[in-house]
């Protein structure tokens, strides 16, 4: 799947636009925002300087795309990236 995301970076007319991967380690919890550690508690990097740990709820996983990735619509600085994010 990362060749065929990376593959996409290179062409000058990507089929899936804009696209960001993520790198989440051990997934804990159900989702349910109530388990949510919030976005203050997590740490994110890239490729090149991963953010380093062991878990990260599903819920801050879900809050940190959409925050970061969805309502920037691809414009910010996650775009073309692989990021890593860890509690």
């Amino acid at each position: 799947m990362e060749d065929t995301f990376r593959n996409q970076l290179l062409q000058s007319d990507p089929v899936l636009g804009s696209v960001t991967g993520m790198r989440p380690p051990l997934l804990m919890g159900t989702g349910t925002l109530g388990e949510a550690a919030g976005l203050k508690k997590i740490r994110a990097g890239v490729e090149g300087n991963p953010a380093l740990g062991f878990t990260v709820q599903r819920a801050d996983v879900g809050a940190f795309m959409f925050k970061n990735v969805v309502k920037e619509a691809g414009q910010g600085k996650w775009k073309g990236e692989m990021a890593s994010l860890t509690a």
